[in-house]
């Protein structure tokens, strides 16, 4: 027990055995995942019984044996990618706010962007110019009245 001890108050033996740990821990953790891999991969296929009744090997010809076979779509022919997206632009939804009792542009502006401005009054004063802007109100001091609706730019 004094030869453990000993051993363990080496600074080199304890990284060799915590070192050796990690190792084993990693080993465990890799396999555990390498095994799950494998579960997930069998549950996403197709039992055999209805791999085998999709086929178009499976299927008795309705025709007569003279005439070309039918083809019938099964779900093995339809496509399974994703469609490419369309490339026209998206408009910007318009967004609006009402004014409540108190309130100036500037806590219009941090209330519609919740968040947005702990600090940076630079970024909030531009934003506010442009929210004047939009709405056609005098800057730098805008007159806003209790339930007036303002237009609102996207939160930058």
């Amino acid at each position: 027990m004094n030869d453990l001890k000993t051993l363990l108050a080496n600074p080199k033996a304890q990284i060799l055995v915590f070192g050796g740990a990690l190792a084993l821990l990693g080993a465990l953790a890799w396999g555990i995942g390498w095994v799950a891999h494998g579960l997930f991969e069998r549950a996403s296929e197709p039992p055999a019984e209805t791999a085998a009744a999709t086929s178009p090997t499976a299927q008795t010809p309705t025709a007569p044996p003279s005439s070309p076979p039918a083809v019938t779509p099964t779900s093995a022919s339809q496509p399974t990618s994703t469609p490419a997206p369309t490339l026209a632009p998206t408009l910007p939804v318009e967004e609006w706010e009402s004014i409540q009792p108190g309130e100036g542009l500037l806590k219009v502006c941090r209330r519609h962007c919740p968040g947005r401005w702990p600090s940076d009054e630079a970024g909030l004063m531009e934003y506010a110019q442009e929210v004047a802007r939009l709405n056609n109100l005098p800057w730098p001091n805008p007159q806003l009245n209790q339930g007036q609706r303002l237009r609102m730019p996207p939160c930058p």
